[in-house]
């Protein structure tokens, strides 16, 4: 049998040729820097009715794109720090604004 080595690597997910693999843990920060986009509300009845934040690697390309949901009665700013993580390895991560508040005086609607 052949003998496989494991070591880490700067290019997140990319094997070498021959016998050894390289590899990064999903914990680390990956290689591309981003950027955060908030887009307010617009007028426009063909763009989303609601705020959005966008990350994104700032290197200009192609990448996948995650819809990301945010939790009940939470804020989508509260996972920026979770999203730039996805969007440093490689992805465009959208984030709508949900819900933008709730009334609990009025909670019998619920």
């Amino acid at each position: 049998m052949a003998e496989t080595s494991v070591k880490a690597s700067k290019n997140a997910g990319v094997g070498e040729v021959g016998s050894k693999l390289s590899w990064n843990s999903v914990f680390d920060m990956g290689r591309y820097p981003v950027k955060r986009i908030d887009v307010e509300e617009s007028r426009n009845r063909a763009s989303p009715p609601r705020p959005l934040m966008i990350v994104a690697p700032t290197e200009e390309g192609e990448y996948p794109v995650i819809i990301f949901f945010h939790g009940f009665i939470l804020c989508n700013s509260y996972y920026n720090q979770l999203l730039s993580h996805v969007a440093s390895h490689g992805f465009i991560a959208v984030a709508p604004q949900v819900n933008l508040y709730i009334n609990f005086a009025n909670s019998s609607k619920f």
